[in-house]
């Protein structure tokens, strides 16, 4: 058992019950409404990432996470994965490489707003976001704003990519501008979660070598301020990635997933703790 997270009362079935929403009947759903059961809703996005990462390398990395992480703490609290939103907004820019399906960022707060406010209308009170696409976390703020407006629903908002900071800066083997679209990072994920990742076809050519006191250049590198730059717009991609791949291996995927759910894990104790 995790450190801090008491055992959840016998009456709640045990930890080899499906964590899906979807599977559940409403007489089953009502359970965890009366248990103050926590929804944790996946987002990411269908876009393309590269000759060697395959289109839905975003929501397979989101639902990933989200299955490891309410696993993780199911014996604890009452917790149910939604189904993911695989579609999110993606700069026209990328549009010139096939494979990418990106929604008006208008269309897709509401359509978040609208599946967490149903979520509320049901009486769930408890509502994480686990994001894995890098284009997505402003319309999922925007729209957890808008639940708190509407229904009084605080949600936790989170990205993959924030929960595995520490992890990552301790096991990446690529240089910064290494971790960014498809590079090292996302391309450990894969090789972990699925076989659908062609490492020969992996390249470095896409390395992000644009930085400055303003810019990071990395997921994982830092820069005092809160300028916001387009990747897309300071270095041209060749491949349609930004980052190394061909540091990424499965070793360092499972690493990342030990490491993001212990920190997810440490963030649900305190947030269903709070009223």
């Amino acid at each position: 058992m995790m450190p801090g997270l008491e055992r959840f009362p016998d009456s709640m079935e045990e930890q080899d019950m499906s964590v899906y929403f979807a599977e559940k009947s409403w007489p089953e759903l009502s359970d965890y409404i009366d248990r103050n059961g926590l929804i944790i809703l996946p987002v990411g996005t269908v876009e393309e990432h590269g000759h060697h990462l395959p289109l839905n390398t975003d929501i397979v990395i989101a639902e990933g996470i989200s299955r490891h992480v309410a696993e993780a703490v199911a014996g604890t609290v009452p917790v149910l994965v939604m189904p993911g939103i695989w579609t999110g907004y993606s700069v026209r820019k990328m549009k010139k490489w096939p494979g990418v399906i990106s929604i008006r960022s208008e269309i897709l707060i509401e359509l978040i707003f609208d599946v967490m406010a149903s979520l509320a209308d049901m009486g769930f009170r408890k509502i994480m976001t686990i994001n894995a696409h890098g284009q997505n976390p402003e319309s999922i703020k925007l729209a957890a704003r808008r639940l708190y407006d509407a229904h009084g629903v605080s949600v936790a908002a989170t990205n993959c990519w924030s929960m595995a900071a520490d992890t990552m800066k301790r096991v990446r083997k690529s240089a910064i501008g290494g971790c960014l679209h498809g590079g090292e990072f996302e391309t450990s994920l894969m090789l972990y979660f699925t076989d659908l990742v062609d490492m020969t076809r992996a390249t470095n050519v896409d390395t992000l070598t644009y930085r400055s006191e303003f810019y990071p250049g990395d997921a994982f590198g830092s820069v005092s301020g809160g300028v916001f730059l387009s990747t897309w717009a300071v270095q041209e991609s060749v491949t349609g990635i930004y980052g190394d791949p061909t540091e990424a291996t499965e070793e360092t995927g499972r690493l990342l997933v030990e490491g993001i759910v212990e920190t997810y894990v440490r963030l649900i104790r305190e947030y269903m703790s709070l009223p």
